[in-house]
């Protein structure tokens, strides 16, 4: 009466050791034994119900390190591969030997640095480390890597079980988008820099000429409202004058197309007339096209209306 139950308690108890929560206790008693029973039943059903949770945890786990971009490879405390993700097949079980996947001792003669390999094998004295940088994991007489002349982060993780390693996880990130965009961000904010540089050094440049050439422009047509009889040194004036304003006028065009560059220029919405607009144009061409002998005609549509309405100056320009 006590040997049965006892005996059918210890093979319940073997089953569940293998693994097998399905076996049924058919104990049916009103006494201590059956009391056990009945408690032994609760603890072998909350038993199959923990480790579905886990299977079902480790399932969760497993897909999300599937999909997640990046390759984690686990080593045991023996350099061997015990795991790799879908992303880690992927990547690097088409390029590499099948004695590389099974052996870190393999795995380190793609790490190109010797500095680098010797920081990795600290990992299985319990010491975890990073490496990262352009053609850090490279091809190697093993195969190729796809990870060569891309810039990763390589975390080398260990996992530490009674103050010993029981395994070490590999994480492999490929940083080279990141890195390209972060290179060309900086690449931006130098050219942003240089280019305020520039706007500040011809605004600069732009007053400290413009202060004089306006008094030299001042000076000349106060001289030319001067009555005098000497006609070369009227032309001399007239000279001075137009050359003066055609230097205001190239300051002026400088600095317009420094704000085209910085996308800050603003156009104006004034009438004008466009025969007084290609009459200036033609005044400033017309002695370098005489220079090199050459005949400078404007000519304009008669239906062209007047005024018309627009930036003047940068019609001009």
């Amino acid at each position: 009466k006590i040997a049965q139950p006892i005996t059918e308690l210890c093979d319940v108890t073997l089953e569940i050791a293998n693994g097998d929560y399905d076996k049924d206790i058919s104990i049916n008693r009103k006494d201590e034994l059956g009391m056990l029973a009945h408690d032994f039943h609760i603890m072998k059903e909350n038993l199959k119900k923990r480790e579905q949770n886990l299977k079902e945890a480790s399932r969760n786990v497993k897909q999300l390190l599937d999909n997640l971009p990046l390759v984690v490879l686990q080593f045991s405390n023996e350099g061997k591969i015990i795991y790799y993700n879908k992303i880690g097949r992927e990547r690097l079980n088409n390029n590499l030997s099948k004695v590389s996947l099974f052996d870190f001792g393999h795995w380190l003669s793609f790490i190109k640095e010797p500095d680098n390999r010797k920081k990795a094998e600290k990992a299985f004295a319990g010491e975890p480390c990073v490496l990262d940088g352009y053609n850090i994991i490279t091809d190697s007489k093993h195969g190729k890597s796809y990870f060569t002349d891309k810039y990763v982060q390589a975390h080398f993780i260990p996992y530490m079980e009674n103050n010993s390693v029981a395994s070490v996880t590999l994480i492999i990130l490929d940083l080279t988008e990141v890195k390209q965009n972060e290179n060309l961000r900086v690449e931006k904010k130098s050219a942003e820099i240089a280019n305020k540089a520039k706007s500040e050094f011809l605004a600069r440049m732009s007053h400290e000429i413009r202060t004089p050439l306006n008094a030299v422009i001042g000076f000349t047509n106060l001289s030319l409202q001067k009555s005098t009889n000497d006609s070369q040194l009227h032309n001399y004036l007239t000279k001075i004058i137009t050359s003066a304003n055609h230097l205001l006028t190239i300051i002026n065009d400088i600095l317009d197309y420094s704000k085209i560059e910085a996308g800050k220029i603003e156009l104006e919405k004034t009438p004008f007339d466009i025969e007084e607009i290609l009459s200036e144009v033609f005044d400033l061409g017309a002695s370098i096209a005489h220079d090199k002998n050459l005949e400078l005609i404007i000519s304009h549509s008669s239906l062209i209306p007047y005024p018309l309405i627009g930036d003047p100056v940068k019609l001009k320009q």
